[in-house]
């Protein structure tokens, strides 16, 4: 949790490992955030599987700047790995491998 930023991520997982584990990331603000580093719990490419900011829900909405990421090395709000998320105003993006 950023409260500065009024952000809360999380990773959720039934079993564990790639195809299993999502990162939740929800910006509680009216501010776009096109580059919050977060922990992930590994590395390698994260994909956008969820964007509530889509366009494609509402077109007024500008889409959240939402991308897929690449998680490298370097502890992050306990994690070992790290990366960059865009989430636009008052959204949630749902990522996973």
């Amino acid at each position: 949790m950023d409260d500065g930023n009024k952000t809360l991520a999380y990773h959720r997982w039934e079993q564990g490992g790639t195809g299993d584990d999502v990162v939740v990331v929800a910006n509680f603000s009216n501010v776009p955030l096109p580059s919050l580093n977060i922990g992930f719990p590994r590395g390698g490419q994260w994909h956008v599987r969820f964007n509530s900011g889509a366009k494609v829900y509402d077109p007024s909405f500008e889409n959240g700047d939402s991308f897929d990421t690449t998680a490298n090395p370097g502890g992050k709000d306990g994690r070992n790995f790290n990366a960059n998320v865009g989430v636009g105003p008052y959204s949630v993006v749902i990522l996973s491998q």
